[in-house]
């Protein structure tokens, strides 16, 4: 019966290559350029690929730091 090492040896290298290339893939698309996101105070989104600004809260809402919200639940009735 002829020896399976030689073969073995090539499958072990080529799973060992693609495995490399995966990581570095990973790497190269995902970690460096959230890195880099995140020295620049930007949110890193995984899915989309991109680096965000975050938005100041007072800057949405119109209202200044620190301020309570005023909530209205619509239950006083109209006066009519």
């Amino acid at each position: 019966m002829k020896s399976q090492i030689g073969r073995l040896k090539y499958v072990f290298i080529a799973l060992l290559a693609i495995g490399c290339g995966l990581i570095s893939g990973w790497q190269y698309l995902y970690q460096i350029p959230a890195k880099k996101c995140d020295a620049a105070g930007g949110w890193f989104s995984y899915r989309y690929r991109q680096c965000a600004q975050p938005i100041a809260l007072p800057t949405l809402t119109g209202r200044k730091a620190g301020e309570a919200p005023v909530i209205d639940y619509h239950d006083a009735k109209p006066a009519s």
